[in-house]
């Protein structure tokens, strides 16, 4: 699946998105702005060895890599651990990490 956008007439970008099987889904993004030299783009990946658990990472060219997973606990609820690194500048730190709980009534 491709989707293109045009945000004002100023930001143009697109999304390539590919299954590429039951498992393991590719994604790559492009866009830049009218005037400026600098493109962003980024790659994408989801893997999902089980039906309960998922794994995502994503560069992009800011040399940022994330990476999360989450995992459904039971029908109800879901926890979702991610962690967000400056690849280029892994020494100064500047990291992120997140937790997620997701709780979905039953009724």
């Amino acid at each position: 699946m491709y989707v293109c956008f045009i945000n004002d007439g100023t930001e143009f970008g697109g999304s390539l998105f590919h299954r590429v099987n039951n498992q393991v889904e590719v994604g790559a993004q492009l866009g830049w702005t009218s005037g400026d030299h600098n493109a962003r783009f980024g790659l994408a990946t989801k893997y999902q060895p089980m039906r309960d658990w998922v794994l995502r990472a994503k560069l992009n060219n800011s040399s940022q890599f994330a990476v999360a997973t989450t995992h459904q606990l039971n029908p109800h609820l879901k926890l979702t651990l991610s962690a967000q690194f400056n690849v280029q500048n892994f020494q100064e730190g500047n990291h992120k990490f997140g937790l997620g709980l997701e709780f979905e009534p039953c009724c």
